[in-house]
């Protein structure tokens, strides 16, 4: 009897989901290309969200793209405050390249913590094939 009861704890313990000891850590990449306060209010949701579900080990990476590059210009005062808070937090905020040179935005006209990636689309494909989950911003 004892031998089952063994069995069955290390059955709990290693091969149902929610008892493991391990811990898993969750990557999620989020396309922004959308404009707009209200967009941004939206994606930060989501942000809190995942962090909370999964107590803070996540990482998350917000590639913007298109309309969405202008988050992440200095001109966009209104958001500085909280997307500087997002970075702070573990946060990555990608800027697109190639949407930077069709609307004639320079590095220097973007926020000093917004990193650069060559292509947004290409950013959020690579990310997919290492792994991380996929989410559209949308309002």
């Amino acid at each position: 009897m004892k031998r089952v009861l063994t069995a069955f704890t290390a059955l709990l313990l290693f091969a149902v989901p929610g008892f493991s000891q391990t811990t898993h850590k969750h990557h999620i990449v989020i396309e922004m290309s959308l404009a707009g306060i209200d967009a941004w209010k939206h994606v930060a949701g989501h942000i809190n969200v995942l962090r909370n579900a999964f107590a803070n080990d996540v990482d998350i990476e917000v590639v913007a793209l298109g309309e969405g590059l202008a988050m992440l210009q200095k001109t966009n005062t209104e958001l500085e405050a909280s997307l500087r808070k997002a970075v702070e937090s573990g946060v990555v905020l990608s800027a697109c390249q190639n949407s930077m040179k069709l609307r004639k935005v320079k590095s220097e006209d973007l926020f000093p913590f917004a990193k650069e990636v060559p292509s947004g689309l290409a950013e959020v494909v690579i990310k997919q094939e290492a792994g991380f989950s996929y989410l559209k911003a949308s309002i």
